[in-house]
């Protein structure tokens, strides 16, 4: 949850009750400094990938089931081998770093207009470690083309890549969101 200012790095020193002082500690400073105004295009930048990205708006909870014969579940978690998490990966130590697999293709919704709706795969990496992973992204049969939409670490994070090798190198504290890139029509 963001509050008023949190776009801008506003933060009140602190304070959550700076409602009723009316002072430097409540108000807005409009002239952002570098670091604020790249604070401010990061969120709009999360505000516009939550807004195109169905999957990230479910109106109902993921069931973490398969989806009919399609051998893939709707939400899956993935630790750094890229091997399905069990529940004794949850306690161990390379629990630090996970994956969670968002499955666009069968939210089960409809539209306003009763259509289904569909969005792209998406796949979330986070590591909560102070060294560098590499991640095994998930392999979904021939059409394994993962490509980067974020990555909070990166200089460039907003820059779009298409990855060529199945494994990404997660830094250390950072997540990184990729979705299925669909398949180009050339031949």
């Amino acid at each position: 949850m963001l509050c008023g200012g949190d776009e801008m790095a506003r933060t009140q020193l602190g304070n959550n009750n700076a409602y009723c002082q009316d002072n430097e500690i409540s108000w807005f400073h409009w002239n952002l400094t570098p670091v604020q105004k790249d604070l401010l295009e990061f969120t709009r930048y999360l505000v516009r990938l939550r807004e195109k990205q169905p999957v990230l708006r479910r109106r109902r909870f993921f069931q973490s089931r398969g989806i009919r014969g399609a051998g893939v579940k709707d939400l899956a978690w993935f630790e750094p081998s890229g091997r399905e998490m069990t529940d004794t990966d949850w306690n161990a130590h390379s629990a630090r770093c996970l994956g969670v697999f968002l499955n666009g293709k069968e939210l089960q919704e409809m539209d306003e207009e009763g259509e289904p709706i569909e969005g792209d795969t998406l796949f979330v990496m986070f590591n909560a470690y102070q060294e560098s992973i590499s991640f095994a992204l998930p392999r979904l049969g021939t059409s394994n083309r993962w490509e980067r939409l974020l990555d909070t670490a990166a200089i460039q994070w907003k820059r779009r890549q298409r990855l060529r090798n199945p494994t990404y190198k997660l830094r250390p504290c950072s997540l990184a969101v990729f979705h299925l890139a669909r398949k180009s029509k050339k031949s």
